[in-house]
């Protein structure tokens, strides 16, 4: 359904019981923007996927970066979609709230008000009656559901920080020569520390401006040269794209759209392009494709 068409054909249900639980923290005409935006959302999130996927695999041959572009950008536009229905529908609660405003102070009568709008009405504006009505609900349940959300994502970011200085150990000198080297040849202008850690499972990066390599304990003494440049040049790939930064606003939208089963699809083709683009790019950097499959 477009984006305010529910505010021009459908009278405001005056529902005092139900909206006070929530209008004494947000206005009503917030409360219903929002209620309107996370709807269209759904269907706009829909239609972006689909033409996401029918691009990835029209475009199935071209670089992983180009790929990873495609992703991202569907994913602003989803982000940008919402913000513009948001002022859309905010604006058009306003206008019809002044429009019913001013009908009434020109005495038209409420019955004859209420008529002309019933008159019109079809299955969809029965649906926007319905969602009008307990709209604040679903609002309530939303806010309870960022809460959870974010709390959940807070305590995941904390948990990597804290792994950079719980039970860690530095490395060997030639590892640390190989790190040097590489970064180097990525031009990586920050300073980057690796450790190896007793908790992590895989090689992960932790950090945006000081940027920590983990590798697991063990894992850097049973690898050849070769394949410890392997696994360094795919972790120095991340640092030089900035994937942590990125990554932080990916789950930022994940945490606002949680609900939205479209955007968990983007944010996972999003994290595989991601990987694909530093596979490529470490094997550029080592010129050993052989090596890094294995």
């Amino acid at each position: 359904m477009p984006a305010g068409w529910n505010t021009v054909c459908v009278k405001q249900k005056k529902t005092p019981n139900k909206m006070i639980h929530i209008s004494e923290i947000i206005p009503t005409e917030i409360v219903q923007a929002i209620g309107w935006t996370l709807l269209n959302s759904l269907w706009q999130g829909m239609a972006i996927a689909i033409f996401l996927a029918i691009a990835l695999y029209v475009f199935r041959k071209k670089s992983s970066q180009f790929r990873y572009a495609l992703s991202i950008g569907a994913m602003g536009l989803l982000i940008i979609s919402v913000f513009l229905t948001y002022l859309i529908e905010y604006q058009s609660i306003i206008a019809f709230n002044q429009l019913e405003s001013t009908a009434f102070g020109n005495e038209i009568s409420n019955e004859f008000l209420l008529t002309q709008i019933e008159t019109s009405q079809t299955w969809l504006t029965a649906f926007s009656d319905y969602f009008n009505q307990n709209m604040p609900l679903m609002v309530m349940i939303w806010m309870i559901g960022i809460l959870f959300m974010g709390l959940r994502m807070v305590g995941e970011v904390t948990y990597v920080y804290h792994l950079k200085n719980y039970r860690t150990q530095a490395v060997s000198s030639s590892v640390l020569k190989q790190l040097e080297t590489l970064s180097n040849q990525l031009n990586i202008q920050k300073t980057v520390k690796i450790l190896e850690s007793l908790k992590v499972k895989t090689p992960m990066v932790v950090g945006f401006l000081k940027p920590v390599i983990l590798m697991p304990i063990g894992l850097v003494s049973g690898l050849s040269t070769k394949q410890i440049e392997s696994i360094l040049a795919h972790e120095l790939a991340h640092i030089k794209r900035h994937d942590f930064a990125v990554n932080l606003f990916q789950s930022f939208v994940e945490v606002l759209l949680f609900f939205n089963p479209a955007v968990w699809w983007i944010s996972a083709c999003i994290r595989a392009e991601r990987e694909h683009c530093c596979d490529d790019l470490a094997i550029s950097v080592t010129g050993d494709k052989t090596t890094f499959v294995k």
